[in-house]
């Protein structure tokens, strides 16, 4: 019976998803954690689009802070337009 116990607690410790770490501000903006400076005002993310865009959707679109504006989607080409809703913003958005 010990041993169905813990293996059922180490199957709910593996399976709860682990937070997020908080956006770094650079001039306001929020950026992946970890991002990489690749020239003025150019970052690259550690991540590849879908994480990249999935980070952004729990960090700062869904809290209400930006909105999320398709700018191309199609086999060769994806990119998206992260708007800050936010009034007194220091950022205007992300690409």
């Amino acid at each position: 019976m010990k041993i169905g116990i813990a293996a059922a607690v180490v199957v709910a410790a593996v399976g709860a998803q682990a937070k997020e770490p908080p956006p770094v501000p650079y001039h306001g903006a929020p950026l992946i954690p970890w991002a990489k400076k690749v020239g003025e005002h150019r970052f690259r993310s550690p991540r590849d689009y879908d994480g990249t865009i999935e980070y952004y959707l729990k960090t700062v679109i869904w809290p209400g802070q930006a909105e999320k504006i398709d700018i191309c989607n199609n086999t060769e080409v994806r990119a998206v337009h992260l708007r800050n809703r936010r009034s007194h913003r220091r950022w205007e958005g992300l690409n």
